[in-house]
């Protein structure tokens, strides 16, 4: 089956770099809903242009169509914007009002266009928070007092990124259909196939659940639509325009897993070389290291996909090699690495076989076919990711999703990334505590990333 990478990466290849802007702000008692009315409402008294009275060549023609046209629209825009007046302005007072409750900030909603489609008034927002604005479209419902908001793309302006030309809107719900197909067959780009598996309707939008297959990997992917097919609901929620939006609750900080005791503790953190958080972590780990040496098994091992190229992988097998040759020069590699990110200068300041240095690394690359995964493209994790399987028999054990990932006796550590709290639960991993345990270490979070860049917690993956 696709995996969800796999999805999430074919989804922005489908909305092909349009961009929606998510910034919500309470507190205005101009919704822009006058506005508009004011702006459709003219055209009600305006006339069109009698065909019969116009003389001249087909051009002249078109051009008084078009204008009929687009007075006819702009006519139906107004009746729509008269009749639903109230209750546009209901949401966007319910947005200003409500929305900082999702997403923990106030966010001014300000209307300043809509359009038509059916079942829905679609509302074209300004959003400012601070100094920051952004736009952002949503669907109210014509039958109830629900608003879809979120990422709702027009799908003429995915045509236009793709450069396909479409009738839009439909004029049923198989030319919808076949109007996202097209959208998906070019958005794949040659790089696969799609089938239309099966087809729902519910509150006026469709959606359709396509099978997909990409580099020879099948999986469904669910496009919503508009029955029209003038916008693609990418992700939104819906809101009871009704109902208050509480705020929400902190979500609470990850419980620590009991971890079993032993006489002498296992840590294994799986990292990838060049990931700033994985490198968070070793800083982290070295003094603890440093503190209890042999009585605790220490090893680092890799996460079985590379996210920083090439460059990497080649530091990964490097590092593996090292650790397995001396671990006890491994880890004044290691601290000369984090501190200098310099490869070089890090070999040449331990004692370390050159010779058995190199032998390990040309024997791990035939093993693990290291260097093929990095040089070939078409073996790329996502296509983005080159596979490093040194530890991938450890990856599936423990699950591992990303770097850093730490295991004391085989539990994940989930605690901050200071040494006084790993240095505490190595602790509470031993049946009986060394006088080590007695040793105050830094309580301090430490910088993430090669040399002192900051500070914070996060993963690679």
């Amino acid at each position: 089956m696709v995996n969800r990478d796999m999805i999430l990466i074919f989804s922005v290849l489908l909305v092909c770099g349009v961009i929606v802007s998510y910034l919500f702000l309470a507190g205005s008692k101009d919704t822009g809903v006058n506005s508009v009315v004011d702006k459709y409402a003219k055209y009600l008294n305006e006339k069109q242009t009698v065909k019969s009275n116009v003389a001249g060549n087909e051009q002249t023609k078109e051009k008084v169509t078009s204008k009929n046209s687009e007075i006819e629209e702009k006519k139906k825009l107004a009746e729509v914007a008269i009749k639903y007046k109230d209750k546009m302005d209901k949401a966007v007072n319910y947005l200003d009002e409500n929305y900082k409750n999702l997403i923990g900030t106030d966010v001014l909603f300000h209307l300043y266009d809509i359009d038509d489609t059916k079942g829905y008034v679609v509302l074209y927002l300004n959003a400012t928070s601070g100094n920051k604005s952004g736009k952002v479209i949503a669907l109210l419902s014509k039958k109830n007092d629900t608003l879809m908001i979120g990422a709702i793309v027009p799908t003429k302006e995915i045509m236009k990124n793709l450069n396909v030309s479409l009738d839009v809107p439909t004029k049923n719900i198989n030319e919808t259909v076949k109007v996202v197909k097209i959208l998906l067959l070019k958005s794949l780009n040659k790089n696969g196939s799609i089938s239309v598996y099966k087809v729902t309707e519910n509150n006026d939008l469709v959606t359709i659940l396509f099978k997909i297959n990409i580099n020879n990997q099948t999986g469904m992917f669910p496009v919503t639509v508009t029955e029209d097919g003038k916008y693609i609901i990418e992700r939104a929620i819906t809101l009871d325009l009704n109902k208050k939006i509480e705020p929400p609750k902190p979500p609470e900080p990850p419980k620590q897993k009991p971890i079993p005791k032993t006489d002498k503790p296992k840590v294994e953190v799986f990292v990838m070389s060049y990931c700033p958080f994985g490198v968070q972590m070793e800083r982290a780990l070295l003094p603890v290291i440093d503190l209890f040496k042999n009585k605790v098994d220490f090893e680092i091992k890799f996460v079985d996909y590379a996210m920083h190229g090439k460059k990497e992988v080649d530091e990964n097998l490097r590092q593996y090699c090292i650790q397995k040759i001396n671990k006890e020069e491994y880890w004044k590699y290691l601290k000369c690495f984090i501190a200098t990110g310099n490869s070089t200068l890090c070999l040449n300041n331990i004692s370390i076989n050159m010779t058995k240095l190199n032998e390990c690394i040309n024997e791990t690359d035939e093993k693990y076919n290291i260097s093929y995964y990095r040089d070939n493209v078409s073996t790329y994790l996502n296509g983005y990711f080159p596979r490093f399987l040194v530890n991938e028999n450890d990856n599936k054990k423990y699950g591992v999703q990303g770097s850093p990932t730490t295991f004391i006796n085989g539990v994940e550590y989930v605690g901050p990334r200071s040494p006084e709290a790993i240095k505490e639960a190595i602790c509470n991993a031993f049946k009986n505590k060394p006088e080590e345990c007695n040793v105050n270490l830094s309580d301090k979070i430490v910088p993430y990333g090669i040399g002192a860049v900051g500070q914070g917690s996060g993963s690679c993956g």
